[in-house]
């Protein structure tokens, strides 16, 4: 016959092997650092040399474990060389004067119990005030452990589940009962063998009242043992711990007997099954994990609140377990088949990623088409007078299309000024570079025919203008506002739909449903505030850097209102917290990765189309720096015309070039009293040069605005090196007029 090999070691299994799984591999699965046991209580247990003193014959080694019935330490006894451990009790309780009593009898009935599935109890006593156990030492891990790494599988509990039942009705046959039955009480050592630890909490029972008979073949150590020990316990004392009590346990104290032992184990049962506390009502294992549905019964009938509904004898319970694992069943259908909302469930959900992919792949299938685009004001020229210039200018150009500004809409620069006479150029191909430079050219063209016929060199034709690109290829993608726009109104659908599907996957039906609490509802209703405050906050008094920041306000907020919400106990209400939550984050998601319409500052419905005629051969483009450099010219000369106005004595001449806001801030008569109070006493001018030349929107002193400021150097024969300081500033109507004049 083959020999079986671990699953996960490939090593061949001894035959007390757990559920097919070698020893050392269910140690690894609950191997854990010897102090994370060590649980926090009022009993502080004393160090390792206090000990030394008060047990000369062991070598006290270390501390492994404490809780609030004492402490476990690991020790060696010197003679025996034997690992032993020992437990230390409270000093508390040595206070008690009839405990030395109690403590003898029964330590002495658990000295008595001799089964492979207890730790064996070697020695007991008293030294100094300190009432100690001396017992076997197991080298592995609790139960506990086991289920905190990972839920066991079905076929590893039905392995365990019988030695525990072995060890108790061992112990119930003798008059013992554990009453703290627990995974922190359940050992598995390194070979593989189980142990029920920790009998501190016995109940002494009569064998004959608890209708208990000792095996055959020891009737008469048991008679024995019921003449040594008679029953004892502490009237009315509540011992053992809550989640793992039976009802009569927590009602009536001091009538337990040894199904409650039974009942403890039902509630382990269930937790190795299911990796969760049974509830209340209780649902049955098979509706929560797939497992053999015969394991209902078998786990039901161990946690009835009857305690004669129960099983009577640990012995009947591992029968029946025995049966069950002999003879394989069928799961249940329910856990097999999918209910219609948790299909309904993934559909909806997988609506999100298809409302991203569908508007993706038909942008990405379509050819590359790129376009760019120029936008330019003509300032103090009449929309018609302009548009049959710029017309004329852009015929040589074939795809050029030209827009205008409908009377209706206003539009603003980054520094807040109003433009009126708004014009827009574009052209579109699949060479983006072509498409970039034959723009220039119609833009070139265009600066050139708007200023041939402009006869004043202060008035600025072109004003203000930038470029926008658009293309079909992913780094641009962004810039596509109709794709944006759709892809936008895809996903947010994909949302509400996603939404909709996490309420149908959190459905549970009525009778596997938890109660609802209050509290995780609370929870989650908490957090959502919390998270749409900040968001509140953020939006309103942090503009833009407030954006940025509320996608992590989400997450922050939003997550821990999901994971509250989506529990079985949280509700309707946290079902409903749950799916906002959900919409929130992905909506603030949305709205910081992709552009806001606001960048779209050119509305298509804010222009009007211009049929442009063409030819069939566009003329070479001119470069746009040779147009800026001749208005540059003309604007000096202007300025050294302004000058020589003055110089000239011609005050009333250089008035009417002023700016707006100088005549409002001086009447014509004031301000030519100022010139000739600069002016004059210099005399005649000797030489004039331009030193620099400057274009600025912001000048301290003078109010907001663009400026264009000339310094000249000057000798006069009243004065040698002056410097004469002319600004400009730029006007509504598109001019630039003579804000000041200063002579330092």
């Amino acid at each position: 016959m083959e020999t079986p090999l671990c699953p996960q070691c490939r090593t061949p299994l001894p035959a007390q092997a757990l559920g097919g799984l070698c020893p050392a591999c269910m140690f690894e699965q609950g191997a854990f650092d010897s102090q994370s046991n060590i649980a926090g209580s009022a009993f502080i247990p004393p160090s390792v040399g206090e000990l030394a003193p008060l047990f000369p014959s062991l070598e006290v080694l270390e501390l492994v474990g404490r809780g609030g019935m004492g402490a476990v330490y690991k020790a060696r006894q010197t003679e025996l060389d034997r690992v032993v451990a020992l437990k230390i009790l409270p000093s508390d309780i040595a206070r008690d004067p009839a405990f030395s009593e109690r403590f003898s009898r029964e330590a002495r009935a658990l000295a008595k119990l001799n089964h492979p599935g207890i730790v064996s109890l070697f020695e007991f006593g008293r030294s100094g005030d300190l009432f100690f156990f001396l017992m076997e030492f197991v080298d592995g891990v609790t139960l506990r452990q086991l289920l905190m790494g990972e839920r066991l599988s079905a076929r590893e509990a039905l392995t365990i589940v019988p030695r525990i039942c072995d060890a108790l009705q061992y112990a119930h046959d003798r008059g013992i009962v554990h009453r703290d039955i627990k995974p922190e009480n359940i050992l598995l050592d390194r070979q593989g063998n189980v142990k029920i630890a920790d009998f501190g909490l016995v109940k002494l029972v009569d064998p004959e009242s608890s209708r208990m008979s000792p095996p055959s073949g020891d009737v008469e150590s048991g008679s024995r043992l019921r003449a040594e020990i008679p029953a004892y316990t502490e009237a009315g004392k509540l011992m053992g711990t809550p989640a793992y009590m039976a009802p009569e346990q927590i009602d009536h104290p001091s009538g337990v007997d040894h199904r409650a032992d039974i009942y403890a184990l039902g509630v382990i049962f269930y937790q190795m099954l299911t990796g969760e506390l049974p509830d209340k009502p209780i649902s049955p294992p098979s509706s929560r994990t797939v497992i053999d549905v015969r394991l209902d019964e078998v786990v039901i009938r161990a946690l009835q609140q009857n305690p004669s509904l129960r099983f009577q004898q640990a012995g009947d319970l591992k029968t029946r377990v025995e049966e069950i694992a002999g003879s394989p069943g069928k799961s249940p259908p329910a856990a097999r088949k999918p209910s219609l909302p948790q299909i309904a469930g993934v559909l909806l959900i997988l609506c999100l990623p298809l409302s991203v992919a569908l508007p993706v792949f038909d942008r990405a299938g379509k050819p590359e088409e790129y376009r760019e685009e120029a936008f330019f004001n003509a300032p103090g020229q009449e929309t018609r007078e302009a548009e049959e210039v710029i017309k004329q200018a852009l015929r040589p150009f074939p795809g050029i299309s030209l827009s205008s500004q409908n009377g209706n809409t206003e539009f603003r620069s980054h520094d807040g000024t109003k433009f009126t006479n708004l014009w827009r150029i574009s052209v579109s191909g699949p060479d983006q570079k072509q498409a970039r430079e034959t723009l220039d050219a119609a833009r070139s063209a265009v600066k050139e025919a708007l200023n041939r016929g402009n006869n004043d060199p202060l008035r600025e034709t072109i004003s203000w203008s930038e470029y926008r690109s658009s293309g079909a290829g992913t780094d641009s993608w962004a810039l596509d506002q109709k794709f944006v726009t759709r892809l936008r109104r895809d996903v947010m659908s994909g949302i509400f739909l996603s939404a909709l599907g996490l309420l149908c996957l959190s459905y549970r039906r009525k009778s596997h449903s938890a109660p609802a609490s209050k509290t995780s509802a609370g929870i989650s209703l908490g957090f959502l505030i919390i998270g749409a405050w900040g968001v509140f906050v953020l939006f309103n008094f942090f503009g833009d850097p407030g954006i940025q920041l509320m996608p992590a306000v989400a997450l922050l907020a939003g997550i821990p209102a999901m994971i509250s919400g989506l529990s079985e106990k949280a509700g309707r209400l946290g079902k409903f917290v749950a799916a906002v939550s959900w919409c929130g984050m992905l909506t603030l998601f949305l709205k910081s990765s992709l552009p806001d319409d606001r960048q779209w500052r050119f509305l298509d419905s804010a222009w009007t189309n211009v049929a442009i005629p063409t030819l069939q051969r566009p003329p070479a483009p001119t470069p746009p720096e040779k147009t800026r450099r001749h208005k540059r010219v003309d604007k000096t000369r202007a300025v050294e015309e302004w000058l020589e106005a003055i110089d000239a004595g011609k005050y009333d001449e250089a008035w009417a070039r002023v700016s707006t806001l100088t005549s409002m801030l001086d009447s014509q008569s004031a301000w030519i009293e100022k010139m000739k109070a600069v002016r004059q006493p210099l005399g005649d001018v000797v030489g004039r040069k331009l030193h620099s030349t400057m274009e600025t929107g912001e000048i301290k002193g003078f109010p907001p605005g663009r400026y264009h400021v000339f310094l000249f150097h000057s000798d006069f024969t009243g004065k040698s090196v002056a410097e004469e300081i002319v600004t400009l500033i730029y006007q509504e109507d598109g001019h630039w007029r003579v804000f000041s004049y200063s002579i330092q």
